[in-house]
């Protein structure tokens, strides 16, 4: 990644918003933001001259392919119109429900009774600390997204 972020900066017009999102404003409001994470490269802006540029001084630099538009990262679906962006969970929260064997389960507006006092149940059945730390985690993951 380090490589990755030097190339990245080696032209001094390149400004550092937050790590790792980068920002190169041109005259006529031309701009290029550029992304990395991990091993992921994603780029988005106003002009297409701008874009092949981009593209083609990364390809020389790295082993790098164009997968085109995108369409799904972290989670995240992204349609991509001439109307605008639409970007959904359903694809996530979808596979979430079928990792945890749920997809077959009741939706419900309220999962807890208002006012009801959760209990230890001393003879209930043990839960199993890693799944539970699993679903809560893939749960967490979905609502901050």
């Amino acid at each position: 990644m380090d490589a990755a972020i030097a190339a990245i900066e080696r032209n001094n017009t390149w400004e550092l918003t937050e790590v790792p999102v980068f920002v190169r404003q041109m005259d006529e409001g031309k701009m290029l933001i550029v992304c990395l994470y991990v091993d992921d490269l994603i780029f988005m802006g106003n002009d297409a001259s701008m874009f092949s540029t981009f593209k083609h001084s990364m390809m020389t630099e790295f082993d790098m392919t164009d997968l085109g538009r995108m369409s799904y990262f972290l989670g995240l679906e992204v349609l991509q119109t001439s109307d605008g962006i639409s970007i959904s969970q359903r694809k996530y929260a979808q596979e979430v429900l079928t990792r945890f064997n749920m997809s077959q389960c009741n939706a419900v507006h309220n999962p807890v009774v208002p006012g009801f006092k959760i209990m230890k149940d001393e003879g209930g059945v043990e839960v199993d600390n890693t799944m539970f730390k699993r679903i809560m985690g893939s749960l967490m993951y979905l609502t901050t997204m």
